[in-house]
């Protein structure tokens, strides 16, 4: 649920009737929102997605992380996802360095064939990839046997974004009444065309999965099982598609700077600072769009900073929700991670959220979870 699909207050009052979104356990790491859930979790997730929704399910890797760093609108897309898995190992060895218990890593491909071994049907439309590699993707996946059956495929070409979302492109993957459309077409590019179009394609879920409909079309082989356990797939796909060794080289450069300049950083801070576990935390309505976070927030288990930040969203007069956190001591990334997603569905809306007056405690930590765009200019 959008933040604009909450009633409005009543005379500064909290709405009894209000409902909030639907509960999800969220840790913001280098910047990004990922949720912790296992591969089954994530397949019942999607299963559950109402039909028609053109929900936005997003699966970031270390080269999500360099271009969410560089490419406002890829973030933007993450943010504004009901779903988005953590695809790479180094990603969760990181997150469960910072704290962030990771069930484990649930890749694009994983989800893609936990889907196929469901029992229920799904349809699945494929949008982009080289030359005819999605018209074969569909026809392979129905020779394939399981839950998963090809609803079409179409590449659009090397146009802009313009000319891959005109009408005449849009309407064979509406018409194809997919459950599932899966985007091909780099990652930057094909987030900001999910982004613009997912709510026109009367599908239940969109998604940018790359290789996935190399892999289904059998143009490229996936890692055995064991390689990807033990964290050493990037080797395998190197070997398949040799020209990825310059990208996984620049990133894995500047993952090492952000390890030295944000999360060494984070580690010493929750070394030194961390708080007693019954330390409390407070939240203190300020007026319309408005309110502080006191205290340490350590967890959201039961939900509380969701359903408060809910509740400040359900505020629709304020174009700029604001946080102040002038008396906060400490921000787990569950919580942080939740700021994330009240971001998302605010953008949606057009409206925005900002954190006023931070401690130095609040300045620190989301400098290392890579969420400081949060804090408002001085």
């Amino acid at each position: 649920m959008n933040a604009s699909s909450f009633p409005a207050p009543d005379g500064g009052r909290r709405p009894a009737t209000l409902a909030p979104p639907a509960r999800r356990r969220v840790a913001c790491l280098l910047g990004l929102p990922f949720d912790l859930i296992d591969l089954q979790q994530a397949c019942a997730r999607m299963r559950a997605e109402p039909p028609g929704s053109g929900a936005i399910l997003s699966t970031p890797n270390v080269n999500w992380v360099m271009l969410a760093r560089d490419h406002a609108c890829l973030r933007a897309s993450v943010l504004a996802s009901a779903l988005s898995v953590v695809d790479g190992m180094p990603l969760v060895l990181l997150g469960r360095l910072t704290g962030i218990a990771f069930p484990e890593r649930v890749s694009g491909a994983d989800l893609f064939e936990g889907l196929r071994a469901g029992a229920r049907p799904w349809r699945v439309f494929f949008f982009g990839g080289q030359g005819d590699v999605a018209e074969r993707a569909s026809a392979a996946l129905g020779a394939k046997g399981g839950a998963l059956s090809g609803a079409g495929g179409l590449n659009p070409g090397r146009g802009d974004l313009d000319s891959m979302s005109a009408a005449a492109l849009l309407a064979p993957v509406r018409a194809a009444r997919a459950n599932l459309v899966v985007v091909s077409l780099g990652a930057l590019r094909g987030q900001t065309w999910v982004v613009r179009n997912h709510a026109q394609l009367q599908a239940d879920w969109v998604t940018h999965l790359g290789a996935v409909v190399n892999f289904v079309a059998g143009d490229v082989r996936r890692a055995p099982p064991w390689v990807a356990r033990g964290g050493i797939e990037w080797i395998w796909r190197i070997v398949q598609e040799p020209a990825l060794w310059q990208r996984y080289g620049r990133d894995g450069l500047r993952l090492l700077g952000l390890l030295a300049t944000r999360v060494a950083p984070l580690l010493l801070w929750q070394r030194w600072h961390a708080p007693r576990a019954d330390a409390t935390a407070d939240w203190q309505p300020l007026g319309a769009g408005s309110a502080r976070m006191a205290g340490a927030w350590q967890g959201d288990a039961d939900g509380l900073l969701e359903r408060e930040l809910a509740h400040l969203a359900a505020d629709t007069s304020a174009s700029v929700l604001t946080l102040d956190l002038s008396q906060l001591a400490w921000l787990c990334p569950l919580c942080a991670g939740q700021l994330l997603v009240c971001q998302g569905r605010l953008a949606a809306s057009a409206r925005a959220l900002r954190i006023v007056r931070p401690s130095r405690a609040a300045r620190r930590l989301l400098r290392g979870y890579g969420a400081d765009d949060l804090i408002a200019a001085d």
